[in-house]
């Protein structure tokens, strides 16, 4: 099928505190309601996979854009849509702070705002580690991205979640960003997605902002305070911790010059 007859859907893998709702912001601005999903039943997700995803989209043919927080992985390339896959990648010891302050003030009653409101930090870490706990701070990026969205109690991530991860992230169409560099990171992603939707213009605004320090600051801040608990933490972060330093390595790595060669790659295939 001829490139500008195919059917492409962005599809956002909307991990929890990794500035997602920004991101999110930007394809509602650039889609509209109609052209972007914020797709929010996650339990179908969950449980339906791939066949729940394709029976989505082929009864919504107007949407663009897909975001979930339960986003099967990897997606499913059997022609009748190419999805192009968009992760936001963060320093997982630094991102649990920003958990622990989100729940804090979460209004909804989930076991996580509940945990947050009645303990403090080094408790909720604490508390957070344990494998009958959901693994919103253990190796979360490595399995949201590596393996099923099936948040049952006591998954826990392995080799072949950081190998799968790993393999989305330098699949032909995904792209990814990190959260300490987001600026740069939009203006790449952006560039990507513009080979697929030209003309579209693509800005954002900041959404969910929990703190006004600087990235370096906010890493020096995290890891100070979570120095207690940090042999376990890193412990039961040792995937994503890979992960993240992979993803810096690709995206610090990544000249002008390797972009226009993506870019004609893109174009040609």
């Amino acid at each position: 099928m001829r490139k500008d007859l195919m059917r492409y859907v962005i599809a956002h893998g909307h991990m929890f505190k990794n500035a997602g709702s920004t991101f999110d912001s930007a394809l509602r601005a650039a889609f509209g309601k109609e052209g972007f999903l914020d797709h929010r039943d996650d339990e179908s997700m969950r449980k339906g996979g791939v066949p729940y995803l394709n029976e989505l989209l082929a009864g919504a043919p107007q949407v663009k854009a897909i975001s979930s927080h339960h986003l099967c992985s990897p997606l499913p390339d059997d022609g009748t849509i190419r999805f192009l896959p968009v992760y936001f990648l963060r320093d997982p010891i630094e991102r649990v702070i920003s958990v622990y302050n989100f729940e804090r003030k979460q209004p909804v009653s989930t076991l996580g705002s509940k945990k947050a409101k009645e303990l403090d930090l080094l408790d909720y870490v604490s508390w957070r580690l344990q494998p009958e706990v959901p693994p919103t701070i253990r190796n979360f990026q490595t399995l949201f991205i590596g393996d099923s969205r099936d948040w049952k109690r006591g998954l826990e991530a392995g080799g072949d979640s950081l190998s799968s991860a790993m393999k989305v992230l330098q699949g032909d169409r995904a792209v990814f960003g990190l959260v300490e560099k987001f600026s740069e990171s939009f203006e790449r992603i952006m560039q990507h997605l513009a080979l697929y939707f030209p003309g579209v213009r693509f800005s954002y605004q900041s959404q969910n902002i929990s703190s006004t320090l600087g990235a370096r600051e906010k890493k020096l801040e995290a890891y100070n305070l979570l120095e207690p608990v940090m042999e376990e933490l890193v412990q039961a972060n040792l995937y994503d911790i890979a992960l993240y330093e992979f993803c810096k390595a690709r995206f610090f790595h990544l000249g002008q010059k390797d972009v226009e060669i993506v870019r004609e790659c893109r174009v040609v295939g």
